[in-house]
């Protein structure tokens, strides 16, 4: 009687996997989300702008909101793409 003992798959082999695409679509929903985000910013912008020239206050909020945008867009591209590198050295 010859039994043939194949081999299983191993945990240690698919957990990074399913991280790292795990992370790939948390990264694009992000990215989703923050684009509904910038697009109603921007139809505010111009109230904004009318109200940055009576205020410093307003004006510097107003900087703050567009600094805040450009470093989260950076780090959603970042988020994407590490993982997706990370796939390809498994």
């Amino acid at each position: 009687m010859d039994l043939c003992i194949q081999p299983v798959a191993r945990m240690d082999t698919y957990f990074p996997r399913i991280f790292h695409l795990s992370q790939i679509c948390l990264g694009a929903y992000n990215l989703y989300l923050s684009s509904v985000i910038t697009i109603k910013l921007r139809r505010k912008e111009d109230l904004g702008n009318k109200a940055a020239k009576w205020s410093s206050y307003v004006d510097h909020q107003m900087k703050q909101v567009k600094a805040t945008q450009a470093s989260a867009a950076l780090s959603v591209c970042t988020i994407i793409t590490t993982p997706r590198i990370l796939l390809t050295l498994h």
